[in-house]
């Protein structure tokens, strides 16, 4: 009989790379953490200066050759500035991620399923300490892990690209030197706690955390101590035997020792503190940058990437995130947020004035009495839906927007603007429209002048003429762009999220949103942040009678008509023609197009 034994150790036992790694332990005891670093078989020699090295060197040789360990030389790499080491890029700077991860994190694809999410979350877990918000940035995709709970959102999507977006972004995490003084800013929000440990101001680690729905309901001085009880319990090893400092911006906790403790919670935290010595040094948030921007979960992106934000312009988002919420320099983080959306770059494109000195329309006495009309055309099927039919009140402002499906005949679009328009509002007064076919048809025309409806079409060639019905097709065709890119084919799916979206938009024009012209009163709240989440209570507002609502905003049509009409003619010069006299006329590119199917 043969008896075989394994000379080197094989791959696939279980137990192989526990027994290696101790081994490895074993060999380099003396030096571990000293100078050496060991992870099964690799070795790093660190060391301040080269004759300290070489000397450190010749020692892990000796021991390797004492074991009869065998290196291989083409693998090694020696007197090095800068190494890739475990997935990390260490150098005298400090340690910053690899490279090769990076483009490994931007090339992941959408996960479609619980474990490509986890393996996403895994990659990009190993590298939270170089990324400030990191677990409250993951929340969505961590809640799709979850028996039973994966269904992909615009939530989970945005968070996606937002953990990719910070990965090629992350700092250089400096080395700790443990003759200085450490340093932690902490701070706590509505959504989760952030801690920064530094040296000298340069970030050493960061640390983030989700709070469950339990905390979260907890006032906002048990959130602080919690924020700094977790920080200082992950960073134990650091400040643990020395004195440091901590900066937060709750002044109440700057005497947090010597004050009376009121609550199990609290009593519960600072006894985890007992053993560490520390001061405690108030910072306002706006100095609390670093903790600050690791509390706040970008609030900015729900008012404007998501469905009822519609990746609308600075003032719009703007004026939605300020009716809900504040905090100081809020201004310039949502100006500078939406300067630098990836998606509205993108989708959107810089509109220029037309031509001609601007002749703007009567303003109507009431709503719902005078209509513009227009058809948005070109776009994929979706669901059998091939255009959309949009109806704006003059007004209000106030719009519907109604998929079509083929084919087009002014009587059906006849019989969609009773059920949808005429149902809720009634026979309207008068509709601006431009010169479609079927706009300018027999029946359209006869079924008008019937109900005592004026129609007012556009000058030929000249759509201007309906210019708000066009501006309202534009901020339609750019929502739809931003949210449909990548699924062209589904725009049918997201008309009443633009809908919903564009009447719940502030207005230049009208002071307010055309929700709140219509029916007096701002619509619910979409946000999804709990109350306590922000230290302002939002001021009561004085409601206006219907007759004042209407008079303001008709006060400010008119002054926006002006401005409008101002700001228009600096760039345009008054023509005037005589009777009979010829011109030359621009057919190009303001071709009339039509809902109506051409046949070839």
């Amino acid at each position: 009989m043969c008896h075989y034994e394994y000379l080197v150790m094989p791959f696939g036992l279980m137990n192989a790379p526990a027994t290696f790694q101790s081994t490895m332990n074993d060999v380099f005891r003396s030096c571990l953490r000293k100078f050496v670093l060991v992870f099964f078989d690799d070795i790093l020699v660190y060391n301040p200066n080269w004759e300290t090295h070489l000397l450190h060197l010749a020692k892990v040789l000796q021991l390797l050759k004492i074991n009869r360990l065998v290196v291989n030389e083409k693998k090694c790499s020696f007197g090095r500035k800068s190494i890739d080491y475990l997935g990390h890029q260490i150098s005298g700077e400090g340690v910053s991620m690899d490279p090769e991860k990076i483009v490994n994190v931007l090339n992941w694809p959408t996960p479609k399923n619980v474990k490509g999410v986890r393996g996403f979350l895994g990659l990009t877990r190993y590298y939270r300490k170089f990324i400030k918000d990191y677990g409250k940035i993951a929340k969505p995709l961590t809640e799709l892990t979850k028996k039973d709970n994966f269904h992909w959102s615009q939530g989970a999507q945005v968070a996606f690209e937002t953990l990719k977006k910070v990965m090629t972004s992350t700092p250089v995490l400096v080395l700790p030197d443990f003759t200085q003084l450490f340093e932690i800013e902490c701070d706590a929000s509505g959504k989760g706690i952030g801690a920064v440990l530094m040296q000298h101001k340069r970030p050493i680690a960061y640390f983030s955390k989700a709070l469950s729905k339990k905390a979260l309901s907890k006032a906002a001085y048990d959130k602080e101590i919690m924020a700094l009880a977790v920080a200082v319990q992950h960073w134990r090893p650091y400040p643990l035997g020395r004195h440091f400092l901590v900066y937060i911006d709750q002044k109440s906790l700057k005497h947090l020792l010597h004050q009376r403790i009121t609550t199990a919670d609290q009593q519960n935290w600072i006894a985890k503190l007992l053993g560490y010595s520390f001061d405690i040094i108030y910072k306002p948030g706006p100095e609390n940058k670093a903790a600050d921007a690791l509390s706040r979960i970008p609030y900015v992106s729900e008012f404007h990437a998501t469905p009822h934000g519609g990746h609308s312009g600075f003032l719009r988002t703007y004026r939605r995130l300020a009716a809900n919420l504040y905090w100081v320099g809020m201004k310039k983080h949502v100006q500078d947020y939406v300067q630098s959306c990836d998606v509205c770059q993108r989708q959107k494109y810089a509109a220029l004035s037309p031509g001609g000195l601007l002749q703007p329309l009567d303003i109507p006495n009431q709503i719902w009495e005078d209509l513009s009309m227009d058809f948005i055309t070109g776009l994929p099927k979706s669901r059998g839906f091939e255009a959309i039919l949009v109806v704006v009140d003059r007004l209000s402002k106030y719009a519907h927007f109604l998929p079509l499906k083929h084919p087009y005949t002014a009587k059906g679009i006849a019989e969609v603007f009773a059920r949808e328009i005429v149902r809720l509002h009634g026979i309207p007064n008068s509709i601006a429209s431009d010169r479609d076919p079927i706009f300018i048809s027999h029946f359209w025309r006869e079924l008008f002048r019937l109900q005592g409806t004026t129609l007012r079409m556009s000058s030929t060639y000249h759509p201007e003429t309906d210019g708000q019905t066009e501006v309202v097709n534009r901020c339609l065709e750019t929502y739809l762009r931003c949210f449909i890119s990548e699924q062209p084919r589904a725009w049918s799916q997201w008309v009443s999220w633009a809908e919903l979206w564009y009447n719940t938009t502030f207005h230049i024009s009208t002071k307010s949103t055309p929700f709140e012209v219509v029916y007096g009163r701002n619509p619910p709240s979409l946000t999804h942040y709990l109350p306590g989440e922000t230290r302002v209570e939002a001021v009561a507002r004085e409601l206006l009678d219907r007759g004042e609502i209407l008079r303001q905003l008709k006060y400010h049509l008119h002054r926006a008509q002006q401005q409008m009409k101002i700001y228009a003619n600096q760039k345009r010069r008054d023509l005037s023609f005589e009777i009979d006299e010829c011109v030359f006329l621009k057919l190009r590119p303001h071709r009339q197009q039509s809902v109506v199917k051409r046949v070839n």
